[in-house]
């Protein structure tokens, strides 16, 4: 689990399931949330787990580490 003080830096993009917010915490590590619509998350729960299950086996310095869950 992430701790710590983390301060929002505004949207970074938005899609089906929601949009992706920019945070930096006190020490200046950044880190990008997804919040997820409850709407879109119930009539597409199982896109979602796919899309989580496909991101964290993803290896690339693009793309941000998974780090939490629902």
């Amino acid at each position: 689990m992430v701790q710590g003080r983390w301060t929002s830096g505004g949207v970074i993009g938005t899609g089906g399931y929601g949009v992706v917010l920019k945070q930096k915490n006190d020490s200046g590590r950044l880190r990008a949330v997804k919040r997820v619509s409850r709407d879109a998350l119930s009539a597409k729960e199982a896109g979602f787990s796919w899309e989580l299950r496909v991101l964290a086996k993803l290896k690339d310095a693009s793309i941000p580490t998974i780090s939490g869950g629902i």
